[in-house]
């Protein structure tokens, strides 16, 4: 499976994807709910790579790739939480920083990109949302 970042129009001129660079807001979800709001995190996504942070201090930075047809992506991210931090799934860290790996698989629906991801052996929803373009 050949993986590239980039958004190809169809013969109407309208997206067939919804990957773009720019702000996006991404909640993680207990997983089999659509609903129910585990932590909010803030990510930027510009050319292949997505970095941000989220609400209770940890930074995570990765790579974002679609498949050339632009229906699936791939996240793969690293998670440096803070010392004394719990993970979204509800363990704790420990004394000191922790620095776990993140996978997710997405598809873009309804103006969302949706999918789960794998920490550390727990499966989350995850769902992000664009919220705007980012500076030229």
């Amino acid at each position: 499976m050949a993986l590239k970042n980039e958004v190809r129009l169809d013969d109407s001129g309208e997206d067939q994807n919804c990957w773009q660079d720019g702000l996006y807001s991404v909640t993680y979800l207990d997983e089999g709910e659509s609903d129910s709001r585990r932590s909010s995190t803030l990510a930027v996504l510009r050319e292949g790579t997505i970095f941000g942070s989220d609400e209770h201090g940890g930074v995570f930075e990765g790579l974002f790739a679609t498949t050339r047809c632009g229906s699936a992506a791939c996240v793969v991210l690293r998670l440096r939480v803070p010392p004394g931090g719990v993970l979204l799934t509800g363990e704790r860290v420990g004394t000191a920083e922790a620095v776990v790996d993140v996978v997710g698989v997405l598809s873009g629906k309804g103006g969302e990109l949706k999918g789960v991801c794998e920490i550390r052996g727990h499966w989350m929803g995850m769902r992000l949302r664009y919220v705007g373009r980012l500076p030229q």
